[in-house]
């Protein structure tokens, strides 16, 4: 066989024996999950709000700690929020007396009046309730933050 055939055969099965080495080694890496390259990595920054309004009682987690969806990231305090459910049960209980006061002998437009104020006090109560509600499922028990650590 001339030289030139056998050089070209040579080159042929380089390039074919190269080419079936690096789509290997790229498909093993792969399989084992190892990924190597170069560059920077950045990471992302999300904003967080709280299902509530308040004041940030304490901070669970630190600058640069790793999250996970659904975490508990801070708790609120409770003062507040039970300030605003103790004044809408004051307004609720201000209300029924009015009702029952204008029941007892008032015109029907004082009557209509206050049963108004008295469904618009219960629907501030049941929102303080609600408040209240989200403000508790927001922050963890004791347990539920060791038990997520």
């Amino acid at each position: 066989m001339p030289i030139k055939a056998r050089l070209a055969v040579l080159l042929v099965l380089l390039v074919g024996g190269g080419t079936w080495w690096l789509v290997s080694s790229r498909r093993a890496a792969a399989e084992q999950g190892v990924v190597q390259g170069s560059g920077t990595i950045e990471a992302t920054e999300v904003g967080v709000a709280a299902q509530a309004a308040g004041r940030i009682a304490r901070v669970l987690v630190e600058e640069g700690d790793q999250v996970q969806a659904g975490q508990v990231l801070a708790e609120l305090d409770q003062e507040l929020l039970a300030a605003d459910h103790a004044r809408a049960q004051a307004m609720v209980v201000a209300a029924r007396n009015n009702l029952a006061n204008l029941t007892r002998g008032s015109r029907s437009e004082d009557i209509r009046a206050r049963s108004a104020a008295l469904t618009e006090a219960l629907a501030a109560q049941r929102g303080a309730r609600r408040q209240a509600q989200v403000a508790r499922e927001a922050i963890a028990s004791p347990p539920d933050l060791r038990a997520a650590r």
